[in-house]
C-alpha cells in the first residue's frame, strides 16, 4: 500500500536531508545522560515499557512537566519529558535503521551519520519507485514515533492484539494497520568480535480495525481490503459523520481505540457533533489518538492547529483530562511552522492530541 501517488514525492536530495535530520536528532540525544540505559533496554522494549509504567502516575508526571496544563512542549526543560522524548524517537529510527548493525563503542553522531550516507548513497540514480517506498518510511516512524511518546508517558497501555480500533482518515491504511503497532527492537549482538548493536522492527496487529477515508481514490484499494482474508480489516470509503453513523448499526464490537493520524481538519467541520457521532461506538474505555501535520498551505497549517485547540478545549470541557503534545515551539504561525524538533514538514507530526475517553462522560456530556 503506498501514499497517494498524486500528491508531493519529495526529490532524492530532500529525502536525504530529511532522512539526516531524523539521525542526527538521535546523535544528539545519545549524549543525554540516560541514553545509554533506553539504548539498552531496547533490547526487550515490552518490558521496558511495563517497568517504567509499573508504578508510575503518568498524569501527575504530566502535570509536573506542563505546569499543571496537561499541555506538553518541546520547549520544556523536564528531564521526565525528555527521556520519554528520546525513547520515542530511538522507537522510531529502528525503522529508518531496520537491519543495521553499529558497534556499541562506534554508536555516536558521526557514525550514525555515515551509515545513513552510505544507505543514502545507494539510492541516488534508484528508481522513483524505489525511491517513494523510501520516502514513505519517513511517513510510517512518524507513526511510529506517534504511539510509543504515548506507551512511554504510560497513557497507551493496553497491548495491541487487545485493540477493537477505528482509523479515521486512514488514507491508504499502512500507518494505522502496521505503523502504530510495530515493536522497535536493538539486539546486542557479536559480529566479527564486536558487541554489535542491530536495529530492528516487530510487527503486531490489532483484534480488528475500521479504516475509513473518503478520498475516492482509495475506493479499489477498500474494496480489495474488504475481500481479503489474512488482515481483520473492514475499509469504509466514506467521510467521517457518515462513518460513524453507518457504524452505531453494524453488528461489531465497540471500538477501544480511535485514531486519526495527521489528519485533514476538514474531517471535523464541527467538534461537538463529533463527539456526539463517536459516543456510541466506543467501548467503556477508548484511548483516542489524533494528530497533525503541516498541511498544504499555511491556511492548512492555521485550520488543524485551530482544530486540534477547539477539541482540547471540548474534551477539557467534558472533564475528560486530554493532553496534547506539541512538537513545535511557540509564537507566531510562521513561528511554530519553522521550530519543529522531530522530522520535517512533508512527513512530521506538530501536535498530538490524546484522551482516555470514559463512556459514562461521554453519555452524560453528548447523549
Amino acid at each position: 500500500m503506498n501514499n497517494d501517488p498524486a500528491g508531493f514525492k519529495p526529490s532524492f536530495k530532500e529525502i536525504s536531508s530529511y532522512f539526516q535530520k531524523e539521525i542526527d536528532q538521535v546523535g544528539r540525544m545519545l549524549k543525554y545522560p540516560f541514553s545509554n540505559e533506553i539504548l539498552s533496554s531496547f533490547e526487550n522494549y515490552q518490558l521496558f515499557i511495563r517497568r517504567i509504567n509499573k508504578d508510575a502516575d503518568p498524569l501527575k508526571e504530566i502535570l509536573i512537566a506542563s505546569d499543571d496544563t496537561r499541555i506538553l512542549s518541546v520547549e520544556s526543560k523536564s528531564e521526565y519529558l525528555w527521556e520519554v522524548f528520546t525513547i520515542a524517537h530511538i522507537a522510531a529510527c529502528c525503522e529508518l535503521m531496520k537491519g543495521t548493525g553499529i558497534p556499541r563503542q562506534e554508536l555516536d553522531a558521526q557514525s550514525l551519520s555515515k551509515v545513513m550516507q552510505q544507505f543514502l548513497s545507494s539510492l541516488q540514480f534508484a528508481p522513483e519507485k524505489k525511491l517513494n517506498s523510501v520516502a514513505n518510511k519517513l511517513h510510517y516512524m512518524d507513526a511510529i514515533r506517534t504511539m510509543h511518546l504515548l506507551r512511554a508517558l504510560g497513557l497507551i497501555t493496553k497491548p495491541t492484539a487487545e485493540f477493537h480500533q477505528l482509523g479515521l482518515g486512514a488514507g491508504d491504511g499502512y500507518k494505522d494497520l502496521f505503523s502504530l503497532h510495530k515493536l522497535p527492537v536493538i539486539r546486542s549482538m557479536q559480529i566479527d568480535g564486536k558487541n554489535t548493536l542491530v536495529f530492528d522492527m516487530l510487527k503486531e496487529n490489532v483484534s480488528h480495525i475500521v479504516l475509513s477515508d473518503m478520498d475516492p481514490h482509495f475506493s479499489e484499494l477498500y474494496k480489495k481490503l474488504n475481500e481479503q482474508n489474512e488482515l481483520p480489516v473492514l475499509a469504509i470509503n466514506k467521510g467521517t459523520n457518515d462513518v460513524l453513523n453507518k457504524l452505531k448499526d453494524l453488528d461489531i464490537r465497540k471500538r477501544n481505540l480511535v485514531t486519526s493520524i495527521r489528519f485533514d481538519h476538514r474531517m471535523i467541520p464541527d467538534v461537538v457533533e463529533f463527539f456526539k457521532l463517536l459516543t456510541p461506538i466506543v467501548d467503556d474505555q477508548c484511548d483516542l489518538v489524533m494528530s497533525m501535520g503541516a498541511g498544504n498551505t499555511p491556511e492548512e497549517f492555521e485550520g488543524r492547529i485551530n482544530l486540534m485547540k477547539s477539541l482540547f478545549d471540548e474534551l477539557n470541557n467534558a472533564k475528560l483530562q486530554p493532553v496534547l503534545i506539541k512538537l513545535h515551539g511557540s509564537g507566531t504561525l510562521l513561528q511554530q511552522h519553522k521550530s519543529l524538533a522531530f522530522g520535517n514538514p512533508w512527513s512530521s507530526t506538530y501536535e498530538i492530541l490524546y484522551c482516555s475517553l470514559n463512556k459514562k462522560q461521554l453519555i452524560e456530556k453528548y447523549a
